[in-house]
């Protein structure tokens, strides 16, 4: 007897992420050796209402751990995947299809039945650190509203080929890049130019105390530590904030950035480290102030406000720009003292000045400019792509000038250090704005919050954000 099929919603957007975080985390050839991964995945959470469904069910070519039964493992049937969608959503189904279906082949998935894909009708906040903005129709009025598309999306399909051809042809190339989705619209359109001044200053004074990057880093931030040790630290610092079972450390090497935090809708993160570890013993533990004390303390804290999930009742604007900023200070208060090394913030004003010079110079003309202040190729090549990522033709100006947000959100901070309350500044997902105006109304909850151990001595913690205004000419700006 044939089955009826009756279509389960899910949202797109969570869906294609989902795949997109289960690749990175494990790619296609250890998939299918860690079962638990799948039981607490964000990919687990979405893929539940088909699971559990008698109408559609999902499956891979192992076991799965049944939500109805714990206790029971239930082996699922494999069978055929087909999409339906709905024009009016202005993604066709071959387009939604085609990246769907990538993902699941390269992960050895297969989901039988069929599904109707919808999307979200409104944005999820919380989501605004690790998304770029696009523009999708309202189910409801059919008018367009903002939305956010994955950075994963950002990363190019054919990056490795790339890479292989701009060196071959030594160096003198410009890479052209293909997409999952090509019809993005980063979050910011124009490059911030207030602050290319003191971001020159900031990276010439370290050029020029040390000679090079390498050189800054090396002498300053020790030996590169093992896979092993970074493990270790990380669990230890988890350990220390009283963070078990709340993050997962996850290592890859399909990743951009060396470290990133994804959170997981049902309350588990994962702290994904990418290959080959590039974490030296100096520093390692201001990578974890960035990471856990900053980006994942906040949004702990976050859960237990007044605000969390009505931000609009309180009128609550992005925090991005300040959530980076505030990570970067926190990652750079481990060398303040000078007793390693000056605390220049010199990835944030490398980010701002290769965000800007994206804007006016193709990717072959940037990687030759660069070369002043990044001396080995291979991390030279890693910027230029992370500030093009987007383009296609890369011989075109234009670029992602997200990462901008590092030293523009650190400057903001530093100007206001002496009437910032920073205890409160680390209590949610908040800016500066909405923090001295929370704070007048009396809301802001202190009760239970999770404080990172850098900030409990305040006065230390004060002085040492004044020795990094002092090393990064803040107090110039005008």
């Amino acid at each position: 007897m044939k089955m009826k099929k009756t279509p389960t919603t899910i949202s797109i957007s969570n869906l294609k992420s989902s795949y997109t975080n289960l690749l990175e985390a494990h790619p296609p050839s250890s998939a299918k050796k860690d079962d638990s991964y799948f039981r607490q995945s964000r990919f687990e959470s979405m893929i539940r209402p088909l699971r559990d469904s008698k109408e559609a069910i999902c499956a891979t070519e192992h076991s799965f751990s049944s939500s109805i039964s714990p206790e029971k493992k239930v082996k699922r049937p494999v069978g055929n995947y087909t999409l339906r969608s709905k024009s009016e959503f202005g993604r066709s189904k071959k387009e939604i299809g085609s990246t769907v279906d990538k993902y699941i082949e390269m992960a050895d998935l297969k989901v039988i039945d069929s599904m109707e894909i919808i999307d979200n009708d409104e944005e999820d906040p919380q989501c605004e650190i690790d998304k770029e903005e696009t523009t999708v129709p309202n189910q409801k009025t059919g008018k367009k509203k903002k939305g956010y598309t994955a950075l994963s999306e950002m990363v190019p399909l054919n990056l490795d080929e790339e890479r292989l051809r701009f060196f071959e042809r030594d160096c003198k190339y410009n890479p052209q890049f293909e997409y999952s989705n090509q019809g993005f619209k980063q979050q910011f359109d124009k490059p911030h130019t207030k602050y290319l001044k003191v971001a020159k200053m900031i990276l010439n004074a370290c050029i020029s105390e040390y000679g090079t990057d390498e050189n800054f880093f090396e002498k300053t931030g020790g030996r590169v530590i093992t896979k092993e040790e970074t493990e270790t630290y990380f669990e230890n610092y988890i350990q220390e904030h009283g963070l078990e079972g709340c993050l997962d450390i996850i290592f890859s090497e399909k990743t951009v950035a060396p470290t990133s935090v994804i959170h997981d809708p049902t309350g588990k993160s994962r702290v994904v480290i990418s290959l080959p570890i590039a974490y030296r013993e100096n520093t390692i533990m201001g990578v974890m102030h960035h990471e856990i004390g900053t980006h994942y303390i906040r949004k702990y804290n976050d859960r237990l406000q007044p605000w969390f999930k009505n931000r609009k009742k309180y009128d609550l604007k992005p925090y991005l720009i300040i959530e980076e900023g505030l990570a970067a200070l926190n990652q750079t208060l481990q060398t303040t003292g000078g007793v390693r090394r000056p605390p220049y913030l010199f990835n944030a004003a490398l980010h701002y000045y290769s965000c800007y010079m994206s804007s006016i110079l193709g990717f072959e003309a940037l990687f030759n400019d660069l070369e002043k202040y990044i001396k080995n190729a291979s991390k030279r090549w890693k910027e230029c792509v992370r500030v093009k990522r987007g383009i296609i033709d890369t011989s075109r100006s234009g670029g992602m000038y997200k990462d901008q947000v590092y030293l523009r959100g650190a400057i903001e901070i530093l100007h206001k250090r002496k009437k910032l309350d920073f205890v409160q500044l680390h209590s949610g997902k908040i800016n500066v704005k909405d923090l001295q105006r929370l704070t007048k109304m009396g809301v802001i909850k202190t009760e239970g919050l999770k404080l990172p151990t850098f900030i409990k001595d305040l006065e230390q913690y004060k002085a040492g954000m004044n020795h990094i205004a002092e090393t990064n000419f803040i107090d110039t700006i005008k």
